[in-house]
């Protein structure tokens, strides 16, 4: 079992102060509760012999014990559950951590409901475990032990055949345990998928409105959503099965010590008072076993959800090892770097070099392997054959952070949070100059907050060309030694577009600079162009050359400029 929580133990024993301290305070309420059904037999035989005095002492003193079971059970309570608070946000603290140490492959195979399902609903269904099960199973033995002790020194033969029906429910339990955790595990399954559907067509609403798919959606979330509440049923079921044959069994034991504790009475063989505090115990004994089924319930939840955490820390995280230099020269060189993805060719033998400072165009087709070679660089790709050199250094010396500290994107689709214009420039130094230079000012100035401004959920409030701009002047704030843009003016027209250019060229001179796009880019500000098709290079040169050369430089330089 332990082997199992291997993920939860040490979040446990570093709070197992905090658990000791609440489990015996636990045990001392349990006493309590314990001793007030044996101070009842004693009031009552009391009654019986008429010593009112003693019975109002005893009653004093019970009142007294039921205060200090319930001041020690909120004692017991504040201690477990506080704790399994704090294991549940250092849980969900350290999920997080682990998340952003995971290669960028790792987010391309995992879609963000899922992992978004696991980080909430499964790390509070390991809460529970924790807290609610340490705290009710403790209690559990407690009062069981408690009860059948009290019960075998009122009454052996009475205490023996009431816990009968008991043993069979021990076993009942048993077989509900082993059924419960393959359930709960297609329970948590289909919850991610449910919240990974939710999130696209979220995430994609305006698409989903544009093109009125909205019956198409209702259809394939009503779907998703019956498939959650069928495996959560059987669940119910499951536990409709068990929870019934609980309180019939339960009612077994009760109706065997009233059978044979009155038949006890009638005959003497004990008292009043006695066959009062047999019952009471007996209740008492019920609801400790009554709670382990849920405990079971809560356990098996739990350990579903350890395991699907578990998956995720399976996966090797992004290490973090190699030089780090505080600055890039900016040489970049591919030397026969091919890519396969399954069974395809991504790159094949791909080689060119760039020097520090120089503009390089790649052109291509759509899939020629233009993005691919920008995220080899930035070594969000990995296991290509070849080798890539960054100042005369294999790519794979430099650690990831300082590669990617002095290496900026401009990614096609951009990317922006809920945050206003200025923080998502994720720089306060320069922020009107920047905004500036990628042609914004004019149009935030009409914002009535300016850059303030909260752009919304990906930037719902601007344009996509202002996105695209607002992305480019958060990478050049960073001021990177190598500046990779990916088609990053798709949304901007082709007027802006050179203004662009123009405005940031003083500030990109110095630095090496690779652009992709499928539009025409300013001869001007590029040194040299590589075309692809199929992930190899088929020509490369200047853009003069290529252009009196290369059919695709002259259709995308012609047809597209609107020339010919």
């Amino acid at each position: 079992m332990f082997k199992d929580l291997s993920l939860v133990i040490p979040y446990v024993r570093k709070y197992r102060g905090e658990f000791a301290q609440g489990v015996v305070t636990l045990v001392l309420a349990s006493c309590c509760s314990a001793t007030i059904p044996f101070l009842i037999k004693y009031a009552v035989d009391g009654l019986q012999a008429g010593s009112r005095a003693r019975v109002l002492q005893i009653i004093g003193i019970a009142c007294v014990l039921a205060f200090t079971q319930a001041v020690l059970r909120w004692r017991s309570r504040l201690k477990i559950l506080n704790s399994s608070r704090e294991i549940e946000y250092e849980l969900r603290r350290d999920f997080y951590i682990h998340l952003m140490s995971l290669p960028y492959g790792f987010f391309k195979e995992h879609h963000r409901g899922d992992l978004i399902a696991r980080i909430m609903t499964d790390i509070t269904n390991v809460r529970m475990m924790v807290g609610m099960a340490i705290l009710h199973f403790s209690s559990t033995v407690a009062t069981t032990l408690l009860s059948l002790v009290m019960m075998l020194r009122l009454n052996a033969l009475i205490a023996l055949l009431a816990i009968l029906p008991l043993c069979l429910l021990f076993i009942l339990i048993k077989g509900y345990m082993e059924k419960l955790h393959k359930i709960f595990k297609d329970v948590q399954d289909t919850y991610g998928r449910l919240s990974k559907g939710a999130n696209e067509v979220l995430t994609g609403i305006r698409l989903v409105k544009n093109y009125l798919l909205q019956g198409e959606e209702q259809d394939r979330f009503e779907k998703l959503n019956r498939e959650y509440m069928e495996k959560s049923l059987a669940s119910t079921r499951l536990w409709g099965v068990v929870f019934p044959a609980i309180g019939f069994l339960g009612g077994m034991g009760t109706l065997i010590v009233m059978w044979v504790g009155g038949y006890f009475l009638m005959y003497g063989r004990i008292t009043l008072g006695d066959f009062i505090a047999l019952n009471a115990y007996y209740t008492m004994l019920m609801w400790p076993v009554v709670a382990l089924a849920w405990i079971m319930n809560l356990y098996q939840r739990g350990l579903a959800s350890v395991k699907r955490l578990e998956e995720i820390y399976a996966y090797p995280i992004e290490q973090e090892v190699g030089a780090a230099p505080e600055r890039i020269g900016g040489r970049l060189e591919f030397r026969h770097v091919s890519l396969m993805k399954g069974e395809r060719h991504i790159l094949k033998d791909v080689n060119f070099t760039v020097e520090r400072g120089e503009k390089l165009l790649l052109i291509g087709p759509t899939g020629s392997g233009k993005s691919t070679i920008l995220n080899l660089i930035l070594g969000l790709d990995g296991g290509c054959d070849g080798e890539i050199q960054i100042d005369n250094m294999d790519a794979n010396e430099l650690s990831p952070i300082a590669r990617r500290r002095r290496i900026a994107i401009v990614p096609q689709e951009p990317f922006l949070y809920s945050l206003s214009i200025r923080e998502n420039i994720f720089s306060d130094r320069e922020v009107e100059s920047l905004v500036d230079a990628v042609r914004l000012k004019e149009e935030i100035d009409r914002f009535e907050k300016k850059l303030e401004t909260v752009v919304g959920e990906r930037g719902v409030m601007l344009s996509g060309g202002q996105k695209q701009r607002l992305t480019l002047a958060r990478a050049l704030a960073v001021k990177p030694d190598i500046l990779l843009f990916d088609d990053p003016f798709t949304h901007v027209d082709g007027y802006t577009e050179h203004l662009i250019w123009e405005k940031i060229w003083p500030l990109i001179k110095e630095m090496t600079v690779i652009i992709t796009s499928t539009r025409p880019v300013p001869v001007i500000f590029v040194d040299k162009v590589l075309v692809l098709s199929d992930g190899s290079i088929i020509d490369e040169g200047r853009p003069g050359e290529l252009l009196e050369r290369s059919p695709y430089m002259k259709l995308l330089y012609e047809v597209k400029a609107g020339r010919g």
